[in-house]
Order: structure tokens, then C-alpha cells, then sequence
């Protein structure tokens, strides 16, 4: 069978596809992106071998629809890291924290270059530069 027949002969179960989405997901609007999504990816890549047509749209779909879960979970993780509060309050600036007796900040990566600017900030403080 040729790409153009194969192509029409998955055309012809359109009504299994759209039912098939509304049956998987609630909300209308979904299901209508999950046929179409579908859709796309069937026509990427149509099926190498004759079967039944219906079971590999359905196999397409349940793969577009386990795609879209794995992206929102994903999305929900990066959004709850993103909102962590922060561990330093940002309102406070870096001379009031160090006014109440704070630390310079460190950088546990860098310690040669830790050390050099807190002897540098150290001398600012103390009145030798200003």
C-alpha cells in the first residue's frame, strides 16, 4: 500500500479518533488538541505494516496523552522549585546583613576568591578605602 493510500485509509477513521480523545479526556477543548496531536503524529509517521488501523491511531493517541502527562509533571517540578522561597531575604541588602554583624557571602566553589574579596570588603569596612 502506498504512503497516499495509507494516509486515506487512516482519514477514514477520523469519528474513532475524536471519540476515542473525548472518551480519554474531559474537558472538550483537550480531547480536540489530543485528536489533533494525533493527528500530526500519524501523519509524521504513518504505519510500516498493514494491521487495524484503529488500534494504531489508538496506540498513537495513548502515546500523545502519556507524552502530555509526563510534559505537565515535568512542568509542575520546575515550577515548584521555582518557587522556593529564597534562603536570603532579598529585601535586605548586603551592608545592613553585614551591619548586624552578618558574614561576607560565600562561594563554596570559589574559596581563593572567597577569602580575597572578604579581605578586600574587610578593608573598605575598616576605613582604609572608602
Amino acid at each position: 500500500m502506498s504512503s497516499k493510500q495509507t494516509i486515506a485509509a487512516l482519514i477514514e477513521h477520523e469519528g474513532f479518533v475524536r471519540s476515542l480523545a473525548r472518551s480519554l479526556v474531559p474537558d472538550r477543548a483537550l480531547a480536540e488538541d489530543l485528536a489533533q496531536d494525533t493527528w500530526v503524529a500519524a501523519l509524521r509517521h504513518p504505519p510500516a505494516a498493514s494491521g487495524s488501523p484503529r488500534g494504531w491511531l489508538a496506540s498513537v493517541m495513548r502515546n500523545q496523552l502519556r507524552d502530555w502527562r509526563r510534559g505537565d509533571s515535568r512542568r509542575s517540578r520546575r515550577e515548584a522549585l521555582a518557587a522556593r522561597p529564597a534562603e536570603v531575604d532579598a529585601s535586605e541588602g548586603l551592608w545592613e546583613r553585614l551591619e548586624r554583624g552578618g558574614s561576607f557571602p560565600r562561594s563554596s566553589s570559589f574559596p581563593g576568591l572567597d577569602s580575597a574579596l572578604s579581605e578586600q570588603f574587610e578593608c573598605r569596612v575598616d576605613g582604609l578605602v572608602v
